[in-house]
C-alpha cells in the first residue's frame, strides 16, 4: 500500500497510508492547499490536485530503488490568482492592507533579517565610531573577503523572507523563525542568488536598460525556490523568465512606484546627506562632516518599516501571477 507524507502548516508528517490521508483529507487536517508527496512523484504536489486515482495508484521509482524524499517547500501551495491582471494600484493597496495587519511580525522580522544579513557592516561601524578603529589595507581587503563570504548568509536569509511573505499574503501560519527557514534550502538560495547576480550583472554591461530587463524577468527566482524546492538556481530563473513573459512593464510600474515612496520619505535624510557632502566639498575637506544623529535615526525607522512593504508588496505580485483556481 503507498505511503504518504504531509506539510501542514510547516510541519512534516509521515508517512501515512492512503486511508489516513482520506480520512485527514475529509476531516480538514489535510487542508487542499496543503502539500503531499510519496514516492514515485517527482515533487511535492497541492493535496487539492490528487485526485481519487492518484490516490489510489502506485508509484514506482523510476530506477526501481527506493526514492529519496525531496526537500518539502518553505510553505503551502498558493492560492489563485489573476493570471497578472490585477491593476498596479491595486496590488500596492491590498499590499499595504496586509502589512497594517501584521505589522507587529513583519517589524520584527525586518529588524532580524537585516541584523543577520548586516553583520559585518555592523561590525565595521561599531569599531569604527566606537573605538575609532583605523583598519589597514589588509584588514580593509580581509573585511572585503569577509561580506563577499557572507552572501552565504544572505542569499538564505533572502529566500527565508521571500517565504515569511509569501506566507502572510496568503494568510498561512507564519512567524518570525520563517525567517531562518531558508537556510533549509540554503545551497539552492546561493545558487539562485549567485546566478542571478551574475546574469543581471553581464546584460548591465551592455547598457542600464538590459540590465533593467534582465533584473525583472529573472525578479520571481526566489519565489519559485520556496514554492518549489527541487528546483536548482539556474532552473529557477528560467522559469522566472517564463512566467513574467507579458509582465515586465507591471512588474516595473510596481517597482517605480515603490521606488518613489521610498525616495519621497526618505528625503529629509537625502537632503542632509546631500547637505553635508556639499560642505565639505566647498570647505575640500577630506572626510564628510557627520550626519546629525536625528537623521541616521530617521533613516533606520523608514528603512526598518518600508521593508516588509516591498516584501509583501511583491509577494502579492507574485501570488498574482498565479491563475485562477478553486481552492
Amino acid at each position: 500500500m503507498t505511503e504518504w507524507h504531509c506539510y501542514v502548516d510547516g510541519q512534516q508528517y509521515g508517512p501515512i497510508s492512503e486511508d489516513e490521508l482520506r480520512e485527514w483529507m475529509a476531516s480538514g487536517r489535510v487542508k487542499p492547499t496543503d502539500m503531499v508527496w510519496t514516492e514515485g512523484m517527482a515533487d511535492w504536489q497541492p493535496a487539492g490536485g490528487i485526485d481519487r486515482e492518484q490516490l489510489t495508484a502506485e508509484y514506482p521509482a523510476a530506477s526501481g530503488q527506493p526514492q529519496a524524499e525531496p526537500e518539502p517547500p518553505l510553505l503551502d501551495a498558493l492560492p489563485g490568482g489573476t493570471g497578472g491582471q490585477a491593476a498596479v494600484g491595486e496590488l500596492f493597496s491590498r499590499g499595504l492592507s496586509i502589512v497594517l495587519q501584521s505589522l507587529p511580525l513583519l517589524l520584527v522580522a525586518a529588524f532580524v533579517a537585516y541584523i543577520i544579513s548586516s553583520l559585518p557592516s555592523i561590525f565595521e561601524t561599531v569599531a569604527d565610531y566606537a573605538f575609532e578603529w583605523q583598519p589597514t589595507e589588509q584588514e580593509r581587503l580581509l573585511l572585503s573577503l569577509v561580506q563577499l563570504a557572507w552572501l552565504a548568509v544572505v542569499f538564505p536569509v533572502q529566500l527565508g523572507t521571500t517565504a515569511l511573505a509569501l506566507r502572510v499574503v496568503c494568510r498561512q501560519p507564519a512567524r518570525v523563525g520563517d525567517v531562518l527557514s531558508g537556510f533549509r534550502l540554503a545551497g539552492q538560495a546561493i545558487a539562485t542568488g549567485l546566478w542571478q547576480a551574475v546574469l543581471i550583472l553581464l546584460w548591465s554591461l551592455l547598457l542600464i536598460i538590459p540590465g533593467i530587463i534582465a533584473a525583472l524577468r529573472y525578479s520571481q527566482a526566489f519565489f519559485l525556490v520556496a514554492e518549489r524546492p527541487g528546483l536548482s538556481g539556474r532552473d529557477a530563473l528560467d522559469a522566472s523568465k517564463q512566467i513574467m513573459a507579458g509582465h515586465l512593464g507591471r512588474l516595473f510600474q510596481l517597482s517605480l512606484l515603490m521606488f518613489l515612496l521610498g525616495l519621497a520619505l526618505m528625503a529629509p535624510w537625502v537632503w542632509v546627506l546631500v547637505t553635508r557632502i556639499i560642505e565639505n566639498s566647498q570647505s575640500n575637506g577630506t572626510v564628510i562632516a557627520p550626519v546629525p544623529a536625528w537623521a541616521v535615526v530617521y533613516a533606520m525607522v523608514v528603512g526598518t518599516v518600508l521593508q516588509p512593504l516591498y516584501w509583501i508588496v511583491f509577494a502579492e505580485f507574485h501570488r498574482d501571477l498565479n491563475p485562477p483556481r478553486e481552492v
